[in-house]
């Protein structure tokens, strides 16, 4: 007897990408410090941040990625939804200000932690972010601050240290707007800033977009439970189906592959049906399927 196989060759996604906290589904970097310095701590229930206070500067990423080690990324022709809620409760000494290479004036003393949209055409070392929320305290002062590349400037809000921030960002693909909100109770939630990039062509044609957890630390000591992340949530992915009613006359190529053993036919597609047969007469023998 012939046999032909007929195998899936699935590149869909799931409706939802609901994300966990594990370890194995990001991929973490560091900019001016050392992991012995300053990392992320996994557990079941929360993402800590730990510092040891004694770096001038310091950034951990922690790119969302797939079991495979891939960037998971989202589209700019879906609406989509990212949730996570994050403290920032870390006390902050006042330690002075300093003019960086940019003549931006900045704080010596620093303790931020963000979630973070980055284009995937670039590393994650790369200036790649575009839209960042992040819970931001510089010499004691701590804010809710909104940094995008699709305003012209930053908008920022005082935060309670003593409350989490459940903090939601979503983007809807009709309006090709993003607009980022917090909570202090998870339910009713208040708009910081909707920014379109309707206009921003550069992003939309073509670049998927990267999801980032990230902290800094400079000259800050964080011990678990200060600052943190829980709750990481990312639904509204592409809505593609695993799904094939088989209505043409031919095989989708692009859903599917074949290869046979010798004597093996082509499958073919019949009143919505796809149908296998063998080939009957030739090809390897029945005792070479006896098992």
């Amino acid at each position: 007897m012939k046999k032909l196989f007929l195998a899936a060759q699935i590149l869909l996604l799931p409706l939802n990408l609901i994300a966990s906290l594990d370890a194995s589904s990001f991929q973490l970097s560091y900019e001016g410090v050392s992991s012995n310095d300053l990392n992320l701590e996994f557990s079941a229930q929360q993402i800590d941040v730990i510092a040891s206070g004694s770096s001038p500067w310091g950034i951990v990423n922690a790119l969302w990625v797939t079991d495979s080690g891939d960037t998971n990324s989202l589209s700019w022709d879906n609406d989509w939804t990212i949730s996570v809620i994050m403290r920032n409760s870390v006390t902050v000494a006042n330690g002075g200000t300093y003019t960086d290479s940019d003549g931006d004036v900045e704080a010596i003393n620093q303790a931020v932690i963000w979630v973070q949209l980055l284009t995937t055409a670039a590393g994650i070392d790369d200036d790649s972010d575009i839209f960042e929320i992040k819970l931001q305290d510089h010499n004691g002062v701590k804010r809710i601050v909104v940094d995008s590349e699709f305003a012209n400037d930053d908008y920022g809000i005082p935060y309670s240290p003593s409350q989490e921030a459940y903090i939601r960002l979503s983007y809807d693909s009709t309006a090709a707007v993003i607009t980022s909100a917090y909570s202090y109770n998870g339910s009713s939630y208040t708009d910081l800033r909707t920014s379109s990039v309707a206009s921003s062509a550069s992003y939309i044609n073509g670049y998927p977009i990267g999801v980032s957890l990230g902290a800094e630390s400079d000259n800050v000591a964080i011990n678990a439970g200060q600052n943190y992340f829980k709750g990481f949530t990312v639904t509204g992915a592409p809505t593609w189906e695993i799904y094939d009613d088989f209505s043409g006359s031919t095989l989708d190529t692009e859903k599917w592959e074949t290869w046979y053993w010798p004597g093996g036919q082509a499958p073919f597609i019949s009143n919505g049906q796809l149908k296998l047969e063998n080939g009957g007469g030739s090809g390897r023998k029945d005792a070479a399927f006896m098992s």
